[in-house]
């Protein structure tokens, strides 16, 4: 039980009529502080894994410091 999370639905777009069937929400998740504290220090040791290991392609943008999927699309594209 430690990935229960709180999720509220918030507008893409604030200011914009929530009645509107357009607008779309996304969805937050707010997770408890011990799910935060064990994210954190995975991410933490799993960066530095990906970092310093030959295995994993330069193209995966999980796990990286300042990669995103708009990062690995963009790759993508322009290869």
């Amino acid at each position: 039980m430690l990935k229960t999370a709180a999720v509220t639905p918030l507008l893409k777009k604030p200011g914009s009529d929530p009645d509107s069937p357009r607008n779309y929400y996304r969805a937050i998740s707010n997770l408890n502080n011990i799910s935060e504290i064990l994210e954190r220090l995975f991410l933490a040791r799993i960066q530095q894994h990906v970092t310093t290991c030959p295995n994993f392609n330069y193209f995966q943008s999980a796990y990286w410091p300042q990669y995103s999927t708009e990062t690995a699309l963009k790759y993508f594209l322009l290869s």
